[in-house]
């Protein structure tokens, strides 16, 4: 039995694409190609918790022109971290927790949060990075450039 309303990606590649809304049985498509996915839809705001490393910042996605956050004219805004409210805090500490429990230093984890709680989405370990703060930028470029600095020591220490 399905509860109505829920989001169904199909395909694998989202970013806001391959998503319908299903509100009724007449809602549903009759076939697609490959794989596809349901999850239930939450009326509220949208946010990612970008984990970068040791580091993390809050993200609100609003869009007034598609009920997908993530779809064009998708407007993200990092929140700065000293005026999270106790349901923001909710959401970024239950993010660190799941990207700790599957040993994730690069995660982009995706909630919806109503008027009561935070509804975890999914968790994307290859997310896109568009952050418009210069102390996260910053920090990024730290931590990829001691990533790129340890491979290229293993390959100095591989080829001696």
């Amino acid at each position: 039995e399905l509860l109505f309303p829920f989001v169904l990606k199909t395909g694998t590649m989202h970013s806001g694409h391959d998503k319908l809304l299903v509100k009724s049985e007449q809602d549903l498509p009759m076939q697609w190609d490959g794989y596809a996915s349901a999850e239930p839809f939450f009326d509220g705001t949208s946010y990612r918790v970008l984990v970068i490393g040791d580091s993390h910042c809050v993200i609100r996605i609003d869009n007034a022109t598609d009920w997908i956050k993530n779809a064009p004219g998708a407007d993200p805004y990092v929140i700065d971290l000293t005026a999270l409210d106790p349901l923001q805090q909710k959401m970024v500490e239950h993010a660190l927790r799941a990207t700790a429990v599957f040993g994730l230093e690069v995660c982009g984890v995706d909630y919806v949060i109503d008027q009561f709680e935070p509804h975890f989405l999914e968790a994307n370990w290859y997310p896109g990075v568009s952050v418009d703060d210069e102390a996260f930028t910053a920090h990024i470029e730290r931590f990829l450039d001691a990533k790129m600095a340890a491979v290229e020591a293993a390959a100095q220490h591989r080829q001696s």
